[in-house]
């Protein structure tokens, strides 16, 4: 029962991944009448999190990724102001509910990518600060999924989100240890880094794609090497 269930979760997964980047491909943007299809995506991509790893840490970090994510939608801090749109509803206490699957999916394909690393918890980090300089930008200019109200340096993305993300992640990786190789996590962790990639390249955003294409490059040398 799990296996099949799995199979039907990656074939939706891919569905929904190459009709989103197709969307943009031939129409610029997400129609609207598959305004669904992006929390549906995450909620997929989180649910395979959970069916292969042991599911306690990853919804540990779902949880802690989720409260930084509230505590930062109503009182500014440690992300900067900023408020969610309607792309990813529904919402609790302001934030997607499946913004806590983002979290899980990106932690917990870190965990297994840098499991072998001296200084995980600072790798970890930074490599999801180098994941944020991909997503942001995509996110808030092109998929709308959320709006700064102060805008910034960085494709009105202010310096201060960059600063959360650090903080968080350095908390997430403390309490999350390493996790053994995991080919499904590592699968699922660099296809959304090539979804935002792809999406980034098609609407000129250069700089974030060039951060996407390094990211899924320096994981295919780890692999390889």
């Amino acid at each position: 029962m799990t296996a099949a269930l799995r199979i039907i979760l990656w074939v939706a997964y891919a569905v929904l991944w190459i009709g989103g980047v197709g969307a943009h491909v031939l129409h610029g943007a997400t129609p609207p009448d598959t305004a669904w299809a992006a929390p549906v995506f995450l909620l997929v991509g989180g649910a395979l999190v959970l069916l292969h790893t042991e599911p306690r840490k990853p919804l540990l970090a779902a949880a802690i990724g989720f409260a930084a994510e509230a505590i930062g939608v109503r009182f500014g801090f440690p992300f900067g102001a900023y408020r969610y749109t309607a792309a990813l509803a529904p919402s609790i206490l302001g934030v997607p509910i499946v913004i806590a699957a983002a979290w899980m999916i990106l932690v917990t394909y870190l965990r297994q990518r840098l499991r072998s690393s001296r200084m995980y918890v600072v790798y970890a980090a930074l490599l999801m600060f180098a994941i944020d300089l991909l997503i942001d930008p995509v996110s808030t200019n092109t998929l709308h999924f959320w709006e700064w109200k102060a805008g910034g340096f960085y494709f009105g993305v202010p310096l201060s989100n960059f600063a959360g993300w650090i903080l968080v992640s350095v908390i997430l990786f403390i309490l999350q240890p390493p996790l053994a190789p995991k080919r499904a996590i590592r699968v699922l962790g660099v296809s959304v880094i090539l979804f935002f990639t792809a999406i980034a390249l098609v609407h000129h955003l250069w700089i974030p794609g060039i951060v996407g294409i390094c990211i899924v490059a320096t994981d295919a040398y780890a692999v390889f090497r």
